[in-house]
């Protein structure tokens, strides 16, 4: 169902599905009877890592794990709602702030407008040495 799910979402923006996408490749290392993870090998893009269980889609962003999770229970009752989260991933350019290792704030843009934003503390940081990078979209809206 989860992988249906990211089919369908590739499919809307005219990308191959999983298993046929030069994107979002099969990570063999995480490839396992109950999940398989995909993994995004786009220069100049975000790294995404895409976990599918039987209990849930995780997506890890960048250096943070479990960025972003929908269990079943939320892709059952809000499947619209999962499935724009998920697309603004894929299709959003992303700009990333560092504070050190314990910090790291994602905003998500199309079209220069902020579509998300998700902030990542791990621990204790300092809002000072800061630094910013700029990733395109994983894949074209269409």
């Amino acid at each position: 169902m989860k992988i249906q799910l990211i089919n369908s979402l590739l499919n809307d923006i005219n990308e191959n599905p999983l298993f046929e996408n030069d994107t979002l490749i099969v990570d063999d290392s995480k490839n396992f009877e109950h999940y398989v993870q995909f993994t995004s090998s786009k220069e100049n893009s975000i790294k995404v890592a895409i976990v599918c269980s039987k209990d849930a889609i995780q997506i890890n962003l960048d250096r943070t794990v479990e960025t972003f999770e929908l269990n079943n229970e939320i892709l059952f009752t809000k499947e619209y709602e999962s499935r724009n989260e998920i697309l603004k991933i894929l299709t959003c350019s992303v700009e990333v702030v560092y504070c050190g290792k314990n910090y790291t704030d994602f905003l998500f843009f199309e079209k220069n407008v902020i579509l998300k934003n998700i902030k990542i503390i791990s621990g204790l940081y300092l809002k000072i040495n800061c630094t910013k990078k700029f990733y395109e979209p994983l894949f074209k809206k269409t």
